[in-house]
């Protein structure tokens, strides 16, 4: 198997949460959705500003400036708004895929924990925390050594 290269590794990355992100789908496409509107308007912006430019500053144009004015309160309204949600969306799913890993990981402590103690090893939970995220030789080898069994 080859390593994927340096360009795909963040994209691979990303693949690693979509488990995690599955139970909060509805709220993932209203981020996306606001992202989207956010973009759009963001676009719309220098049109509004456009027609605010060609409608609303020729002589005796003041129903004109009147509506270009609106339309571009209307844009930035509407800007400000899909920019909140996008972001309280955003923030809120992130604290959520990170409380549920946080939460996966010290469920597998704690199994270890419970699988040594019923070996008779006792070792501390925070010594096992501490050594999550090793190769499995080199978890054993750590733990045979703290614990005296080596």
């Amino acid at each position: 198997m080859t390593a994927p290269s340096p360009s795909r590794a963040p994209l691979v990355a990303l693949g690693l949460l979509l488990p995690h992100l599955r139970p909060y789908l509805p709220r993932a496409i209203g981020a996306g959705a606001a992202l989207l509107c956010a973009s759009l308007l963001t676009l719309a912006l220098g049109q509004g500003v456009a027609r605010l430019i060609d409608t609303g500053l020729g002589p005796g144009s003041g129903a004109g400036l009147d509506a270009a004015a609106g339309l571009m309160v209307a844009i930035v309204a509407g800007l400000a708004v899909a920019t909140s949600t996008r972001y309280f969306l955003v923030s809120w799913l992130g604290e959520r895929v990170a409380a549920d890993i946080r939460k996966r990981v010290y469920d597998h402590v704690l199994a270890w924990h419970d699988a040594l103690q019923e070996l008779g090893v006792d070792v501390s939970v925070w010594r096992l925390h501490r050594k999550i995220g090793m190769s499995g030789s080199l978890f054993t080898k750590a733990l045979a050594r703290e614990t005296g069994l080596e």
